[in-house]
Order: C-alpha cells, then structure tokens, then sequence
C-alpha cells in the first residue's frame, strides 16, 4: 500500500488488483487464483500505461506480465529493494525475498 501511495504522489494512478481480489477470492482455490491473475492481465492491457516492479527478483508470474507489458509496448521501471531504479532484473526465479509488482503479485506475499 505505501508504494500505492508514493506513486499516487507523483501523480499516477496506481492499479493493484493483488490488494483487491484477494479480499473475495481465495488464493488456494486454482479457479479463484487463475481469475485474479486473468483479471490482473486485463486491467496491465486496459488501463495501465506503465508498469513498476519492486524489489530485486522476479518470479514466474512477474516474468509473466512483464514480457505481457514487453510485447504491448508498455514501458517497465525496476525498482530495487532499496527504492532505487535498477537497469534490470537480476533474476527470473521465485525464490528468497517475494518481490511486488504493482499489478499482479498476491497480497500474501506483499510484505509492507
């Protein structure tokens, strides 16, 4: 929530379906999972102009909505954990420390 916040103080309008749909969807259900991430997709390819990702690595899901953002155009900004712009990822795998992308990655694993 607080990266909501700072990115609505720059002067966007920051789009986080993983604060949303976790509050009716149960993220164990596959069916209710698959929607959020579907709904997720759809709000990246609707409405939103640019993506932001914190933190330092990228799971698969992320990679998923990046290279989604990628193919559409849509410009992508790194934010390392830090707070810093970094010019890449530096890894595509889900492990160690859940990083946030700011429309897509699950409530559970958003650590503010």
């Amino acid at each position: 929530i607080d990266r909501c916040r700072a990115l609505y103080e720059l002067g966007c309008h920051p789009i986080a379906p993983q604060l949303y749909y976790p509050t009716f969807l149960d993220e164990d259900n596959p069916q209710d999972r698959q929607f959020g991430l579907d709904a997720g997709l759809g709000w990246l390819l609707c409405m939103c102009d640019e993506v932001y990702v914190f933190g330092d690595r990228i799971t698969e899901g992320m990679q998923r909505e990046i290279d989604i953002a990628t193919e559409h155009n849509i410009p992508i900004r790194m934010i390392g954990e830090n707070g810093k712009p970094l010019p890449s990822w530096h890894s595509k795998s889900g492990t160690g420390k859940k990083p946030f992308i700011n429309f897509i990655t699950n409530q559970k694993n958003v650590k503010e």
